[in-house]
């Protein structure tokens, strides 16, 4: 990782890139939930891990969150769907996706609906953390603006 480069040297230092930096993280296979919680933990994030779509939606309060790492196709409520019914609210969270059964269309199609990045799995770690920083630094930027 190059902690000199602009775009990551927040996460270089474990500093959060805004003063709400939730990132929840919304993933289907556990394994994955746990490797990438510890990542972004890693980062300076405070991350919240669910297993579903639905379990995301189950919680109380969201405006605590700048940035949602979402799986695209999950049991239940999909990736897209889910940012779907996000487009819906007042508050809206930078969306990451990540899949490892995306094809072009799927790509297309969130970035269309305002995903920040859509990214593969497995993913590099340091692009996830520079993504993800990315992402936090352009809600804080729409957060502050609107």
């Amino acid at each position: 990782m190059d902690c000199h480069d602009p775009s990551i040297s927040m996460v270089c230092r474990g500093q959060r890139n805004s003063p709400v930096s939730t990132v929840a993280l919304v993933d289907d296979d556990a394994q994955v939930r746990r490797g990438l919680s510890r990542l972004l933990h890693s980062g300076g994030y405070h991350v919240e891990a669910f297993e579903s779509a639905d379990a995301f939606l189950a919680r109380e309060h969201y405006d605590d969150v700048g940035c949602v790492v979402l799986d695209l196709k999950m049991p239940g409520t999909s990736g897209i769907e889910l940012q779907q019914r996000l487009e819906t609210v007042i508050w809206h969270p930078a969306i990451v996706f990540l899949s490892g059964h995306a094809g072009v269309p799927d790509s297309v199609r969130a970035m269309k609906h305002g995903a920040v990045d859509f990214l593969t799995k497995p993913v590099d770690a340091d692009l996830l953390l520079a993504t993800v920083a990315g992402a936090l630094e352009r809600w804080s930027a729409g957060a502050s603006s609107g």
